[in-house]
């Protein structure tokens, strides 16, 4: 079957068609990158043996008034030299993306132009608390999220001994706050710089190790060992992530 027509429709040149599912509901394109091999992170050899796949799913803009899924076919290659087996990546999507950057502002500008958030829930296949998240989170315009009085900090693995990601926790509700990638003191530096800056103008170490706050791990240069006062807000933190310039 010919995709070209679908292809310029979507306008992703990284990708082509492989196949297409219509139904009444939705249309549902699958979708491979172009180029048949990568090249090996480790040994810079390029890979075209395919070991295996996994789709991922992403939301686009809507085809003949119907909800889009995009079904990316990522594929895991075997190096001939190393043995080491990478996966591929888009440069289009992110890692953890599940929607087109044209589908969020598009259903953004008309929900502030006054469409009802159960209308764009149903022209573009998603829910109502999908819509209204969009147009007032944190990140995009909202109101920021308050900091607890007091956050723990902590290290988290889906697999022992794998990719470490690092978890904030307020510990007066015992509620998640943020989790991202990485548990050096720099990724959590950074994110203690990606706060608003008004947060940092006061900010002075008021005591010692809470008895209820715990060790992130047994390193000594990873403990929690300073309860800083932000303005109105305590946060337990590592001593080497002072923000003060």
């Amino acid at each position: 079957m010919d995709f070209d027509g679908i292809e310029a429709l979507l306008s992703l040149p990284e990708f082509r068609v492989i196949y297409q599912v219509m139904s009444p509901k939705q249309l549902e394109f699958h979708l491979e990158r172009r180029d048949p091999f990568i090249v090996c992170p480790r040994c810079q050899t390029c890979c075209s043996r395919v070991q295996e796949s996994r789709p991922r799913c992403i939301r686009d803009l809507p085809v003949l008034e119907r909800p889009v899924l995009l079904w990316l076919h990522l594929r895991r290659f075997e190096c001939s030299d190393c043995r080491h087996r990478p996966w591929e990546t888009s440069e289009t999507f992110g890692e953890r993306v599940k929607w087109t950057d044209r589908l969020y502002t598009q259903v953004r500008q008309e929900y502030l132009h006054g469409c009802p958030c159960s209308t764009l829930a149903r022209r573009y296949g998603l829910s109502e608390r999908t819509v209204f998240r969009w147009t007032f989170e944190r990140s995009r315009g909202g109101r920021p999220r308050k900091l607890g009085r007091a956050l723990g900090i902590d290290e988290y693995s889906r697999r022992k001994g794998h990719r470490y990601n690092t978890l904030i926790v307020d510990l007066d509700r015992g509620e998640p706050i943020a989790t991202f990638k990485g548990r050096r003191a720099e990724d959590v530096i950074a994110w203690f710089h990606s706060r608003p800056r008004r947060c940092f103008k006061s900010v002075d170490p008021v005591s010692d190790c809470s008895p209820k706050l715990v060790p992130i791990d047994e390193e000594p240069n990873h403990q929690i060992v300073h309860l800083f006062r932000l303005g109105e807000i305590d946060c337990a933190t590592d001593q080497s992530l002072d923000p003060r310039p």
